[in-house]
């Protein structure tokens, strides 16, 4: 399927916050124990586009991003509390023998809770989110799944199956996308990537895989893996007090969580 293609916000469901709250019980129980180990990354799929393409496409894409979303914010306090977060998430866990460059951004709109992954290791977590996850456990549990997400290369794959024009696909673009080369980055199909990229949507699988993941790299960082529950229990609560109102307007976002 497209990933362009609008789909519901599955992730914010009482069925996935159900299922959430049922792995952050078992986090609790082997809490200290996944403390002392490890977790291995996920094995990268055979998807012939280099980490260099990566965060080379991720870097270009993330102005884009920032636009959609009113720019970045400019509360110093907010940004040092992610940058804190984000730094134990890669540093003390196996997410920094990765070959990604990680850097986590505060977004300016405070009326979407919401966070996003570039390939790459652009991660961004918009102002009206942070006001809803107060603690950094739980901040923890959204950078976490967001981290999870590159490291799976999840949007990787979603925009090399992306189709761009008849007979071109994401990954044959990414394939000729040469980082050091500007001729390539300013080409008409890099430009139409980049639009599909910042609107990307993930399965429910992968939405899983990334729950599964950025709470064992929460957990791993020292922070309490019930946080990524606190969040979900606000997200889900905020998406169902919207849908009662009916509100519109909202902008095109990935499911997130």
């Amino acid at each position: 399927m497209d990933p362009h293609e609008r789909r519901p916000r599955a992730g914010l469901g009482w069925g996935r916050l159900l299922t959430v709250l049922t792995m952050a019980l078992v986090a609790v129980v082997g809490y200290y124990g996944i403390r002392g180990s490890s977790p291995a990354l996920p094995r990268l799929r055979p998807v012939r586009i280099t980490p260099q393409q990566e965060i080379a496409i991720g870097l270009q894409a993330a102005p884009a991003m920032a636009q959609r979303y009113g720019g970045l914010s400019t509360d110093r306090q907010a940004r040092q509390r992610v940058d804190r977060v984000c730094h134990d998430l890669v540093e003390k866990t196996e997410a920094r023998r990765s070959p990604y460059d990680f850097d986590c951004h505060v977004l300016a709109d405070a009326q979407t809770a919401d966070a996003f992954a570039l390939p790459g290791g652009q991660v961004f977590v918009t102002a009206g989110l942070m006001e809803k996850v107060p603690s950094d456990a739980g901040l923890a549990g959204v950078l976490g799944h967001e981290i999870a997400h590159v490291l799976d290369r999840h949007g990787t794959e979603r925009i090399a199956q992306t189709r761009i024009a008849p007979g071109l696909t994401g990954a044959a673009v990414l394939a000729a996308y040469d980082p050091a080369d500007p001729a390539s980055r300013r080409k008409a199909a890099v430009a139409t990537l980049i639009g599909r990229l910042i609107d990307l949507r993930f399965s429910p699988a992968e939405e899983a895989a990334a729950d599964r993941l950025g709470s064992r790299l929460a957990a791993e960082a020292g922070y309490d893996p019930q946080g990524a529950a606190q969040a979900m229990r606000l997200l889900a609560t905020a998406s169902y007090e919207r849908g009662a109102r009916g509100e519109e307007g909202v902008p095109p976002q990935k499911a997130a969580f």
